[in-house]
């Protein structure tokens, strides 16, 4: 891991937050009223965040100090 754990910790936390601004979106807005971009963008979003944990597979400097 390249960030350090706070920072990777912030990222679950960002992608929760969104998680939930997506749930509300989603179910607890008329359909007639939900903005069907404004929904593909937060997912989008919560993709990419994935995407950046899930690539970041670098052994953080001082992890390496330990092996």
């Amino acid at each position: 891991m390249q960030h350090k754990i706070s920072e990777f910790c912030d990222k679950i936390k960002v992608m929760c937050i969104k998680a939930e601004q997506l749930r509300s979106m989603k179910y607890d807005t008329p359909k007639e009223k939900r903005n069907e971009n404004e929904i593909k963008f937060l997912i989008e979003d919560i993709q990419a965040l994935a995407r950046e944990i899930h690539s970041d597979k670098q052994i953080h400097p001082k992890m390496q100090k330990d092996q």
